[in-house]
């Protein structure tokens, strides 16, 4: 072989030396990329996972605050119906009370109004009876 032709082949070898170390460079540094991705999805994930836990958590606790709550609901109702109940007899002993004041107050006019006039009335009845 020539000087020309192993020069030549030298700039080949060379030049595909050149091609294949790019390659191993783009296939390395893809490499990378889909590690590192995968490493980000991971931690993404178990940022979710953790966050999903917590909030778990918090439902865990207001459900449980709830139940107390509507525990203590529970244990009031007989107080507050008795209460409720005792309102209603309260207002209705308030109403018949005015009834009878009101009734206790006509049955003195009529007795006082009856009593200054009974001469007056017994000589309007002795009247019409012709006595």
């Amino acid at each position: 072989m020539s000087d020309a032709e192993i020069e030549a082949l030298r700039r080949a070898v060379t030049e595909l030396t050149m091609s294949v170390g790019r390659l191993v460079g783009g296939f390395e540094t893809m490499v990378a990329e889909f590690r590192s991705e995968r490493e980000s999805s991971a931690t993404s994930r178990k940022g979710m996972y953790k966050a999903l836990e917590e909030l778990r958590r918090e439902q865990l606790h207001a459900a449980g605050e709830i139940r107390s709550v509507a525990e203590r609901v529970e244990a009031i109702e007989p107080a507050v119906a008795d209460y409720n109940r005792r309102q209603v007899q309260l207002e209705t002993g308030g109403r018949l009370a005015k009834a009878a004041w009101w009734f206790g107050g006509f049955v003195m006019l009529a007795t006082v109004t009856i009593g200054s006039n009974w001469d007056r009335i017994t000589g309007a009845l002795r009247g019409w009876q012709g006595k």
